[in-house]
């Protein structure tokens, strides 16, 4: 699955900044990421994709891309749902579902 738009977007784009050096995957038939280099080549498995751009902070790697997301569950608690499937519940609090999973980009509504 990929997150951003292809290789020419990125480097026609003007309503960037910056040039954009590469973009992240989910690894096919996988739960672990991959970069992708905009000048070619790439790098992979990586758990998150909080972990690709830990690995790469040099890059202009596309933003934002989230591995998952906080929701509310009705009852005054909070579960997390990870895009690449399953989740985890419940939370007191939306901070605490953060803190439950620092390396994660998650999604708060």
């Amino acid at each position: 699955m990929r997150f951003e738009m292809g290789r020419s977007d990125h480097l026609t784009s003007g309503g960037c900044s910056l040039p954009i050096d590469g973009w992240v995957d989910q690894v096919t038939g996988d739960s672990r990421y991959q970069v992708t280099f905009a000048a070619g080549g790439g790098a992979c498995c990586f758990d998150s994709i909080a972990e690709t751009h830990a690995t790469y902070p040099m890059l202009n790697l596309v933003d934002p891309v989230y591995d998952g997301s906080v929701s509310s569950t009705g009852d005054g608690r909070y579960s997390v749902t990870f895009y690449n499937g399953g989740g985890a519940c419940c939370f007191a609090s939306v901070d605490e579902s953060l803190e439950a999973y620092p390396s994660m980009l998650l999604h708060v509504p």
